[in-house]
């Protein structure tokens, strides 16, 4: 039987004494559950990747984020590392309600990705488009994330949302 996403959160969830809740969402890096932790009914969120290398990028930048003690960039909300797996390819967060800023797998950590200039122009402009008169304010996001070593490429109105 294949390995899937599904089955390593269940193990995690099993090795650690928590109970999958319901889906948080899914997405071309991974699949996210809420869990409940048994003994003190905490909540936290699963994160199951897809392959290693965003795994890794992700992992790096919320450890990044916790070693500098950031729970929020620029008003958002920002999930805290609470532990993670890197045989099975999963990070276990704290949950967060808007206004939030989630997601790091399409990040890159310790240098900006290697796009030709006319690829940062196109995603720029269709960045500009997303996010409208908040563009600014998402531009604001970026610029303190690389101040951690994080370049966030994958900015969209699902990863920074507001109310």
């Amino acid at each position: 039987m294949p390995d899937t996403l599904f089955q390593r959160l269940q193990q995690y969830a099993s090795q650690h004494e928590l109970r999958i809740a319901e889906k948080l969402g899914s997405g071309i890096h991974g699949l996210v559950h809420a869990t409940i932790r048994e003994e003190s009914q905490e909540r936290s969120a699963l994160k199951a990747h897809h392959v290693l290398e965003t795994y890794l990028c992700e992992r790096e930048a919320y450890q990044r984020l916790q070693t500098a003690s950031v729970n929020q960039i620029q008003s958002l909300n920002v999930p805290q590392l609470l532990s993670w797996d890197d045989e099975l390819l999963i990070i276990e967060m704290t949950i967060v309600t808007k206004p939030f800023l989630l997601d790091f797998a399409g990040a890159t950590v310790g240098h900006r990705a290697d796009f030709p200039d006319e690829v940062w122009r196109e995603w720029e402009e269709e960045k500009r488009e997303q996010f409208g008169d908040h563009w600014p304010f998402v531009q604001k996001v970026i610029a303190e994330l690389e101040g951690f070593g994080i370049y966030l490429n994958d900015v969209s109105p699902s990863n920074i949302a507001w109310e």
